[in-house]
Protein backbone atom coordinates (compact mmCIF):
# COMPACT_ATOMS: atom_id res chain seq x y z
CA UNK A 1 0.00 0.00 0.00
CA UNK A 2 1.31 3.44 -0.91
CA UNK A 3 2.41 5.63 1.97
CA UNK A 4 -0.16 8.31 1.19
CA UNK A 5 -2.96 5.73 1.40
CA UNK A 6 -1.69 4.54 4.80
CA UNK A 7 -1.59 8.15 5.98
CA UNK A 8 -5.16 8.68 4.74
CA UNK A 9 -6.36 5.59 6.63
CA UNK A 10 -4.68 6.87 9.79
CA UNK A 11 -6.22 10.35 9.43
CA UNK A 12 -9.65 8.88 8.81
CA UNK A 13 -9.32 6.65 11.87
CA UNK A 14 -8.19 9.56 14.05
CA UNK A 15 -11.27 11.50 12.92
CA UNK A 16 -13.61 8.67 13.92
CA UNK A 17 -15.53 9.70 17.02
CA UNK A 18 -16.14 6.27 18.56
CA UNK A 19 -13.22 3.83 18.72
CA UNK A 20 -14.43 0.66 20.42
CA UNK A 21 -13.21 -2.90 19.95
CA UNK A 22 -15.76 -3.44 17.18
CA UNK A 23 -15.38 -0.04 15.46
CA UNK A 24 -14.20 0.14 11.87
CA UNK A 25 -13.99 2.40 8.85
CA UNK A 26 -15.65 1.19 5.67
CA UNK A 27 -14.84 2.17 2.07
CA UNK A 28 -17.14 0.89 -0.69
CA UNK A 29 -16.60 0.88 -4.45
CA UNK A 30 -17.01 -1.28 -7.54
CA UNK A 31 -14.15 -2.82 -9.51
CA UNK A 32 -14.81 -4.72 -12.74
CA UNK A 33 -18.36 -5.61 -11.69
CA UNK A 34 -17.26 -6.77 -8.23
CA UNK A 35 -18.50 -4.86 -5.19
CA UNK A 36 -15.55 -4.14 -2.89
CA UNK A 37 -15.94 -3.41 0.82
CA UNK A 38 -12.74 -2.36 2.59
CA UNK A 39 -12.68 -2.38 6.41
CA UNK A 40 -9.99 -0.77 8.56
CA UNK A 41 -9.35 -0.23 12.24
CA UNK A 42 -6.38 0.84 14.33
CA UNK A 43 -7.67 -0.67 17.56
CA UNK A 44 -4.41 -2.61 17.89
CA UNK A 45 -1.57 -0.13 17.39
CA UNK A 46 0.91 -2.96 16.78
CA UNK A 47 -1.23 -4.54 14.09
CA UNK A 48 -3.60 -2.31 12.07
CA UNK A 49 -6.51 -4.37 10.81
CA UNK A 50 -7.29 -4.14 7.09
CA UNK A 51 -9.66 -6.56 5.38
CA UNK A 52 -11.87 -6.77 2.32
CA UNK A 53 -15.15 -8.39 1.41
CA UNK A 54 -15.81 -8.94 -2.29
CA UNK A 55 -19.31 -9.54 -3.61
CA UNK A 56 -20.40 -10.65 -7.08
CA UNK A 57 -23.82 -12.13 -7.77
CA UNK A 58 -24.31 -14.73 -5.01
CA UNK A 59 -20.62 -15.11 -4.19
CA UNK A 60 -19.12 -13.45 -1.10
CA UNK A 61 -15.45 -13.53 -0.18
CA UNK A 62 -13.48 -12.31 2.85
CA UNK A 63 -9.73 -11.91 3.35
CA UNK A 64 -7.39 -10.02 5.66
CA UNK A 65 -4.72 -7.77 4.14
CA UNK A 66 -1.38 -6.40 5.28
CA UNK A 67 -1.65 -2.61 5.42
CA UNK A 68 2.06 -2.27 4.68
CA UNK A 69 1.99 -4.59 1.66
CA UNK A 70 -1.52 -4.99 0.29
CA UNK A 71 -0.37 -6.67 -2.92
CA UNK A 72 -0.33 -10.23 -1.57
CA UNK A 73 0.04 -13.36 -3.67
CA UNK A 74 -3.06 -15.19 -4.86
CA UNK A 75 -1.98 -18.23 -2.85
CA UNK A 76 -3.02 -16.37 0.29
CA UNK A 77 -6.50 -15.60 -1.04
CA UNK A 78 -7.83 -18.72 0.58
CA UNK A 79 -10.86 -20.32 -1.15
CA UNK A 80 -11.66 -17.27 -3.29
CA UNK A 81 -14.53 -18.07 -5.73
CA UNK A 82 -13.41 -18.29 -9.35
CA UNK A 83 -16.30 -15.99 -10.29
CA UNK A 84 -14.68 -13.21 -8.25
CA UNK A 85 -11.02 -13.97 -8.96
CA UNK A 86 -11.61 -14.05 -12.71
CA UNK A 87 -12.99 -10.51 -12.60
CA UNK A 88 -10.33 -8.85 -10.42
CA UNK A 89 -7.31 -10.45 -12.14
CA UNK A 90 -5.33 -8.53 -14.74
CA UNK A 91 -4.73 -10.03 -18.17
CA UNK A 92 -1.43 -11.46 -16.89
CA UNK A 93 -3.30 -13.18 -14.01
CA UNK A 94 -1.81 -10.86 -11.40
CA UNK A 95 -3.76 -8.55 -9.08
CA UNK A 96 -1.77 -5.33 -9.43
CA UNK A 97 -4.67 -3.38 -10.91
CA UNK A 98 -7.00 -4.46 -8.13
CA UNK A 99 -4.63 -3.50 -5.33
CA UNK A 100 -3.80 -0.19 -7.02
CA UNK A 101 -7.51 0.55 -7.13
CA UNK A 102 -7.83 -0.11 -3.38
CA UNK A 103 -5.20 2.59 -2.79
CA UNK A 104 -6.88 4.98 -5.23
CA UNK A 105 -10.31 4.57 -3.69
CA UNK A 106 -9.06 4.98 -0.12
CA UNK A 107 -7.43 8.24 -1.17
CA UNK A 108 -10.60 9.41 -2.92
CA UNK A 109 -13.45 8.25 -0.69
CA UNK A 110 -14.80 9.45 2.62
CA UNK A 111 -15.30 6.33 4.75
CA UNK A 112 -18.36 5.43 6.75
CA UNK A 113 -17.96 4.59 10.42
CA UNK A 114 -19.35 1.15 11.14
CA UNK A 115 -19.14 -1.77 13.55
CA UNK A 116 -18.07 -5.33 12.85
CA UNK A 117 -21.00 -6.50 14.99
CA UNK A 118 -23.63 -4.45 13.11
CA UNK A 119 -22.43 -4.29 9.51
CA UNK A 120 -24.66 -6.81 7.73
CA UNK A 121 -22.28 -7.56 4.86
CA UNK A 122 -19.40 -8.18 7.26
CA UNK A 123 -21.44 -10.25 9.74
CA UNK A 124 -23.08 -12.41 7.10
CA UNK A 125 -19.88 -12.99 5.13
CA UNK A 126 -17.88 -14.05 8.18
CA UNK A 127 -20.74 -16.30 9.32
CA UNK A 128 -20.94 -17.89 5.85
CA UNK A 129 -17.13 -18.24 5.66
CA UNK A 130 -16.86 -20.07 8.98
CA UNK A 131 -19.91 -22.27 8.35
CA UNK A 132 -18.62 -23.43 4.99
CA UNK A 133 -14.97 -23.81 5.97
CA UNK A 134 -14.58 -24.31 9.74
CA UNK A 135 -10.85 -25.00 9.33
CA UNK A 136 -10.16 -21.83 7.39
CA UNK A 137 -6.97 -20.12 8.53
CA UNK A 138 -7.66 -16.62 7.23
CA UNK A 139 -9.72 -15.19 10.10
CA UNK A 140 -9.91 -11.52 11.08
CA UNK A 141 -8.77 -11.28 14.70
CA UNK A 142 -6.14 -12.61 17.10
CA UNK A 143 -7.44 -14.46 20.15
CA UNK A 144 -4.38 -15.98 21.79
CA UNK A 145 -1.45 -18.37 21.65
CA UNK A 146 -1.38 -22.13 21.33
CA UNK A 147 1.51 -23.63 23.28
CA UNK A 148 3.48 -26.76 22.39
CA UNK A 149 2.61 -26.33 18.73
CA UNK A 150 5.39 -24.82 16.68
CA UNK A 151 4.12 -22.38 14.07
CA UNK A 152 4.31 -23.91 10.60
CA UNK A 153 6.14 -22.12 7.81
CA UNK A 154 2.85 -21.68 5.95
CA UNK A 155 1.25 -20.00 8.97
CA UNK A 156 4.37 -17.85 9.45
CA UNK A 157 4.20 -16.58 5.87
CA UNK A 158 0.42 -16.16 5.98
CA UNK A 159 0.45 -14.12 9.20
CA UNK A 160 3.10 -11.82 7.81
CA UNK A 161 1.40 -11.52 4.42
CA UNK A 162 -2.12 -10.86 5.71
CA UNK A 163 -1.65 -9.40 9.20
CA UNK A 164 1.63 -7.55 8.75
CA UNK A 165 3.16 -9.01 11.91
CA UNK A 166 6.94 -8.53 11.83
CA UNK A 167 9.02 -11.53 10.83
CA UNK A 168 11.19 -11.00 13.92
CA UNK A 169 8.14 -11.37 16.18
CA UNK A 170 6.85 -14.43 14.35
CA UNK A 171 10.30 -16.04 14.55
CA UNK A 172 10.37 -15.57 18.34
CA UNK A 173 6.93 -17.20 18.62
CA UNK A 174 8.02 -20.06 16.40
CA UNK A 175 11.26 -20.58 18.36
CA UNK A 176 9.23 -20.91 21.57
CA UNK A 177 7.18 -23.68 19.94
CA UNK A 178 3.98 -21.65 19.94
CA UNK A 179 1.59 -20.37 17.30
CA UNK A 180 -0.94 -17.57 17.09
CA UNK A 181 -4.64 -18.38 17.12
CA UNK A 182 -7.10 -16.41 14.99
CA UNK A 183 -10.82 -16.04 15.52
CA UNK A 184 -13.84 -14.70 13.62
CA UNK A 185 -15.45 -13.50 16.86
CA UNK A 186 -14.92 -9.87 17.83
CA UNK A 187 -15.66 -10.53 21.51
CA UNK A 188 -12.61 -12.84 21.62
CA UNK A 189 -10.32 -10.31 19.99
CA UNK A 190 -7.07 -9.46 21.79
CA UNK A 191 -4.27 -7.03 21.02
CA UNK A 192 -0.94 -8.51 19.97
CA UNK A 193 0.66 -6.98 23.09
CA UNK A 194 -1.90 -8.72 25.31
CA UNK A 195 -1.50 -12.03 23.50
CA UNK A 196 2.27 -11.98 23.96
CA UNK A 197 2.25 -10.68 27.52
CA UNK A 198 4.40 -12.85 29.78
CA UNK A 199 6.11 -14.71 26.94
CA UNK A 200 9.27 -12.59 26.89
CA UNK A 201 8.77 -11.93 23.18
CA UNK A 202 9.89 -8.47 22.10
CA UNK A 203 7.86 -6.47 19.61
Amino acid sequence: MRQEAIQKLTRDWNNLQIKARSSALKYRFEFRNVNVNVYFDYYDEEMPNLSIILVKDKDYYYTALNIFNVNIHKEYLEAIPSNILGNIEDDDYHLNGFFDEIDNQILKLDPVGTSYTKDKIYKNTIKYTVANNPNRKDLPFLSGLRHNEKMSEDTFKRLHATFGIKNSVLKQIQDKKMTLVRTPYIDRRKDLVVVLNGTGIKL
